[in-house]
This record gives C-alpha cells, structure tokens and sequence, in this order.
C-alpha cells in the first residue's frame, strides 16, 4: 500500500514555522546589550580676555586693537634693535648707519603710538596734544609719565620676542630681545628718581670748553678748563646745586689760574625756578692774586614750552694783593637772558650781563652774549659705545664785552661740550636744562677778574 507523505510534510513545515515564530518573539522580548556612549569632545579654552593696564572693566575692542597695535610696534622696534646690534658686530659702517637709522624710526613709531593711547585710553582726560600741550613739572605732565610708563610695562610684557645670538655672525637677525625686557618708565621729577645719576644726585652736567680771547689792545690769550655741576633734590621742588670749575688762561707766555665754586638754591613753583645764590672764584698769576665773593639771586621763567626768561642780579667783594700790596674792592651786577628752543634739542639763547666796580670813581663792565647749543647724543644712542656713554651736547658762542674806560673792548670766542646725566627721566635738551643743574647764567664771573 502506498503511504501518503503529505501530513507529514505539511506538520514538519508548520513546526518549522512556529519554531522560528517562538524564536523572533524571545528576540524581541530581550532587551538589547547596552552601547558605550561617545564621549564629548573637549571645548576649545577660551582666549585669554584683554586687560586694560588702566585697570577698565570693560575695555572695549577699539581698545584691545590699539594695545596690540602697540605690541607690534614695540617688537618692531625690538627687531630693530638687535639688527642694530648684529650690524655692529658683524657688519659694515653703513650697515650700521642704515640699522641705526632703522632703529631711531622704530622707536619714534613706537613712542608717538604710546603718547596717543595714553590720550586715548586713559581714565585721565588729557588735553589735545598731551604731552607737548602740558606744562613742564605740572600735575598733569607727572600724571600722563606716570601713565606712559603703567602701559609701557604692560607692552613689555606681553612681547612674544625671544633673545638672539648677536654675536654669530652666521644666524641672520629673526628673533630679536630677551622675553623679559627691563622696564624704562620715565617719571618727571620727585626726590626719590634717582636712576641714572651719580653719587644721589637728581642731575648732573659736566662741561668741557675752550675759549679765545681777542682785546681790542693787548696781547691775545687762549683759555681751556672743565667745570662740574651736581643737583641735590630735598623734596619735589626744593634742590640745592653745587658748581665747582678750573680755568687756565694763557697769553704772551703768562699762565692765570682760574679757580670757580658755587652754591645756589633751586625751588620749583609752577613755571617759575628761582633761589639765592653764592660765589667764590681765585684768581692767580705770578706775584699777582685776587679772591672774589659774590651773593645774590636768579630766576628762570618758563613764558612757554620752548622759550625761557631769566634774570640774575646781586653784589660781590673782592680781595687782591700784588708783590705784599692789598686792596679790595666792591660792586654788584645784574643781568638777564633770553632762551628760545628751536627743537627740543637745540637751543638759541641771548644775554646782557651788567657789573659795575665801585672803586676808583666807579667803572663798569657790560657783556652781550650769544649762544647756540646742540644736544647730538642722547639716552636712545647709548648702545653705540655703551650705557656709559653720557648724553652729550655741543656748544658755541660769542662774548663781546664792553669796558667803560679807556674805551677798550674784548671779543671772545667759545666752544665746548656738555655732558648730561639726569636722574629724572628728561629726556631733551630742554628738559634736561629745565629739570636739571642750574645753568652757567646764574654765575659771575666778569672778565674784568681774569685781567
């Protein structure tokens, strides 16, 4: 008998279907294996947010772009530097002409950008023009120093500028300065600014000079010496200057010794400096000696940012003797100056000294002078020779001197050399002058003493 398999065939096909339903059913009823999740990506830190050196809480973007304006200057000036200091050591004359050229501009950029972020972001409102706009030893030129020097630091230290080897003179110039630059701040007078001058002194000028000496009648003479003035500050406005010199005066063969000294007192107010002053000087030739005191007072009138006013005036004694015979006599003197800046280091100055003498039915002594001075190296060119190397200026001027009797007149010639070293921080000539040693007008010395 034939068996029939499609029962069987159906049943196995329906087992295989319910097997495979029962499995997809379990499936779905596990819950499924747990995925790692991805961890987050770490955020960028934020940019460090620009602080004002003025201390604003909210500096706005203008501000910001103007500091880092600054910065680059500054490191422009930095790259300038080292290429001036590569081009000395490695180069030629006129390599280090055009990087020291390079390095004045650097450096005026830079300054200029200084000056006018300090109008722009100061808490102080300056007037239009600060610095030149503001008085000289005024509260204000104090404040906007101060401010000068407060970002000053701060572009100093955000310089991305690294040292280079100046000497290898296979490595090209690329990465100039050290990261950590000393700050140089500028304060404007006070007794305790003190750097950069010797033994405590607020300023100091050191003159070197030679002088001809042409009488209408007479032998012609020939006049060299030095002289030295130190500023002693006791408060802000309170100093006490002290001048101490030697002069040699040679003629027809014949040797006079000049001997100076002086102390004057110099108080500041306002625009105004002005104090009591003493003198001695000695005079010596052969069998022949004379000493003189004086005693009086001065005055310098600041009338504007570049043009000074000053006046002296007072009495002297004198002393003399001549192969064992004494005599003295006395007088007094007057005089006043006019001095005009050109620049703010070169100078034109006029003066009108009047001394009269007492004895012998009265005779007098009137000097018209003129003179001119440039200062030709300052505190930005001291890498030349060095940091010892004392900002200097040069000096020329002509004296004509007229006697009452005798109708006789003198005609001298001078030329010489100043030597600046002010603790204060000025910077020009008519800073220095104005802020330092009180200056060779306040002394007296008529010639009428040398003769």
């Amino acid at each position: 008998m034939k068996k029939n398999y499609l029962p069987r065939l159906v049943s196995a096909v329906a087992a295989v279907v319910l097997a495979i339903g029962l499995s997809q059913f379990a499936d779905a009823q596990t819950p499924p294996a747990p995925q790692p999740s991805p961890s987050p990506s770490p955020s960028p830190s934020p940019a460090p947010q620009f602080q004002s050196p003025f201390g604003n809480p909210n500096p706005g973007p203008g501000e910001a772009d103007a500091f880092n304006n600054l910065v680059t200057l500054y490191d422009k000036y930095l790259a300038a530097d080292d290429n001036l200091k590569k081009a000395k050591a490695c180069g030629t004359k006129a390599d280090v002409d055009a990087a020291s050229l390079a390095r004045k501009d650097a450096n005026e950029a830079y300054s200029q950008a200084l000056s006018q972020y300090v109008q722009d972001y100061s808490n102080i409102a300056y007037p239009p023009g600060a610095p030149g706009s503001l008085r000289e030893g005024s509260p204000a030129m104090g404040a906007f120093s101060n401010d000068r020097g407060k970002v000053d630091i701060a572009v100093r230290k955000a310089s991305k500028h690294k040292p280079v080897a100046i000497g290898d003179c296979t490595v090209p110039v690329t990465t100039p300065h050290p990261p950590t630059p000393k700050p140089h701040p500028r304060p404007v007078g006070g007794a305790a600014a003190y750097f950069g001058a010797p033994f405590g002194m607020s300023a100091g000028t050191f003159r070197f000079d030679y002088a001809h000496i042409n009488p209408s009648t007479g032998n012609d003479g020939d006049q060299w010496g030095f002289s030295g003035s130190g500023l002693f500050a006791f408060g802000q406005n309170l100093g006490l200057d002290i001048d101490l010199g030697y002069h040699n005066v040679l003629s027809n063969g014949r040797g006079l010794n000049n001997w100076t000294a002086g102390a004057s007192l110099a108080w500041r107010v306002d625009n105004l400096r002005l104090g009591p002053s003493f003198g001695f000087q000695s005079n010596s030739i052969e069998d022949y000696s004379a000493d003189t005191y004086n005693y009086g007072g001065y005055l310098d009138y600041y009338l504007t940012h570049n043009l000074t006013v000053s006046g002296k005036g007072g009495g002297f004694s004198t002393s003399s003797s001549d192969s064992g015979f004494s005599s003295s006599s006395t007088g007094f003197y007057y005089g006043g100056q006019l001095q005009g800046f050109v620049t703010p280091n070169f100078s034109i100055s006029g003066a009108v000294d009047f001394t009269h003498f007492n004895q012998y039915g009265g005779s007098s002594e009137t000097d018209y002078e003129a003179f001119l001075e440039y200062l030709f190296w300052g505190d930005e060119d001291e890498d030349f020779y060095g940091s010892w190397w004392l900002p200097t200026s040069i000096y020329a001027g002509y004296t004509y001197s007229d006697f009452s009797q005798n109708d006789f007149h003198v005609s001298t010639f001078t030329i010489g050399l100043n030597f600046y070293t002010n603790g204060n921080g000025a910077n020009t000539l008519v800073d220095r002058q104005r802020s330092g040693t009180v200056e060779n007008f306040t002394t007296f010395q008529p010639l009428s003493l040398r003769f």
